[in-house]
C-alpha cells in the first residue's frame, strides 16, 4: 500500500507543533519588534508608555506573559507524550489516520474507527520512518515518559527514571529563562533583577544539560556496549548462558530467555546512532 500524502494523525500532530512553536516564537519576538513597529511607524514609546505605569500593574503584566509562554511550553511536552504514547502501542500498531491501536495478527484489514483499509507491513514501516524522524536524545526524557516502561528490568528503568528527572529539570529551568527574557525586555529593562535571574536560569539549566542530561546516556551507552548480551537488566551484572537458551545473572539470580535479552539490549543500543540536538521533522 502506497500513501500518496501523510496519513491524517501525523497531519494533525505536525500542525499542532508548528502552531505551538509559533505561539511560542510570537511570545518571544513579540516584546522586541511591537516596540520597535509602533515607534517606527506611529512614533508610539512603548517602553516610555510601560515605564509609567505602576509597578502592580507591570508586575501584572509581566505574569501573564509569563504564564502564557509557560503555558505553551508545558503544553508542547505533554504533546509530545502524548503523541509518543497513542503512536507507540505496546500492542498491535495504530493506525495512522485515527490512531486506533489495530492488530498486528492478521496482515491486512480495515480499521474499526474511522475505515481505513491497511497492510501490516506498511504500516510498521511509515511509523519505523515516523518514528527515525522524532528519534533525537535531546528529548529522550519526553520519549522515555510515552513509552510504556512500567514492565521494563530495574536497571533499565532506574536509568530511565534519571533521565527523565534531568531531562524535566533543565526544561523547566530553560522555560523559566525563555519566560523571563522577554518580561525584562519589556517591562523592567531599568532593573538589572531579571536579567540576573534570566542569566542564573540559563547558567543552571546548560550545567543539567551538558554535566548530567547527555553524560546519563553517554555512559549508559558506554556500558551497555561493553557486552552486547551478557549483562543482567536487573543489576547490570554478568550472565551465563546456559545450554537451554536461558541467561542467569550470577548476583542477582534473574533468569531470561538468550533471545529476548539480546533484542532488549538491541533495542537499547539503538539510540547510540540518534542525532543529539534536533529531529528533522
Amino acid at each position: 500500500m502506497k500513501y500518496v500524502s501523510q496519513p491524517r494523525a501525523i497531519v494533525r500532530h505536525r500542525r499542532w507543533t508548528i502552531a505551538l512553536g509559533v505561539v511560542m516564537m510570537s511570545v518571544l519576538v513579540g516584546p522586541v519588534l511591537v516596540p520597535v513597529v509602533l515607534y517606527g511607524f506611529f512614533g508610539f514609546d512603548t517602553h516610555s508608555f510601560l515605564a509609567g505605569l505602576g509597578p502592580a500593574t507591570r508586575y501584572l503584566a509581566a505574569s501573564a506573559l509569563f504564564a502564557v509562554l509557560l503555558a505553551v511550553f508545558v503544553t508542547a511536552m505533554y504533546s509530545t507524550i502524548v503523541w509518543r504514547r497513542r503512536s507507540s502501542p505496546s500492542e498491535g500498531i495504530a493506525c495512522p489516520s485515527c490512531l486506533y491501536m489495530l492488530k498486528d495478527t492478521e496482515p491486512a484489514g480495515q480499521c474499526p474507527e474511522c475505515g481505513m483499509s491497511y497492510v501490516v507491513e506498511d504500516l510498521s514501516s511509515l511509523w519505523a520512518g515516523q518514528r527515525r524522524k522524532e528519534n533525537c536524545v535531546f528529548q529522550l526524557d519526553l520519549l522515555f515518559l510515552g513509552d510504556d516502561w512500567s514492565a521494563l528490568p530495574r536497571a533499565i528503568a532506574r536509568h530511565r527514571r534519571r533521565v527523565i528527572v534531568s531531562g524535566l529539570a533543565h526544561r523547566m529551568l530553560f522555560a523559566v529563562g525563555l519566560g523571563l527574557f522577554p518580561v525584562w525586555i519589556l517591562l523592567f529593562r531599568d532593573s538589572p533583577l531579571f536579567l540576573y535571574v534570566t542569566l542564573i536560569a540559563f547558567g543552571i539549566e546548560n550545567v543539567i544539560l551538558f554535566g548530567v542530561y547527555f553524560p546519563l546516556e553517554s555512559r549508559w551507552q558506554r556500558r551497555i556496549g561493553k557486552e552486547v548480551t551478557m549483562l543482567c537488566p536487573e543489576c547490570l551484572s554478568q550472565t551465563v548462558r546456559s545450554p537451554d537458551g536461558l541467561s542467569r545473572c550470577q548476583a542477582c539470580g534473574a533468569v531470561m530467555g538468550s533471545d529476548a535479552l539480546t533484542a532488549l539490549w538491541a533495542r537499547e543500543r539503538e539510540r547510540a546512532d540518534w542525532p543529539r540536538f534536533s529531529a528533522h521533522r
